[in-house]
């Protein structure tokens, strides 16, 4: 780890809170390029803030879903995880 890293959030999540996995979301306050729109600089609409709220929550369900099933299945075989090749 550099230097510069040693103060970040997640670091002292990690070092004084033994919290190990922690997220950033960053965005813009203008806003987006339009892709659709000749890549013209576009403001978020309310629209735009709903939806990222809804992706991020149905993101978050999702991860604690499979953190759920990490654990059983490390609690099930005694720490080991097994692969499952079809």
């Amino acid at each position: 780890m550099t230097e510069d890293k040693k103060n970040t959030a997640r670091v002292v999540a990690w070092r004084e809170l033994k919290i190990s996995n922690s997220f950033t979301l960053e965005t813009s306050f203008f806003g987006y390029n339009d892709a659709l729109n000749e890549g013209k600089p576009t403001h978020f609409s309310t629209t735009d803030l709903e939806n990222i709220g809804k992706s991020l929550g149905e993101s978050y369900f999702e991860y604690t879903l499979a953190m759920d099933a990490l654990a059983n299945e490390l609690a099930a075989n005694g720490g080991i995880l097994k692969v499952n090749i079809p």
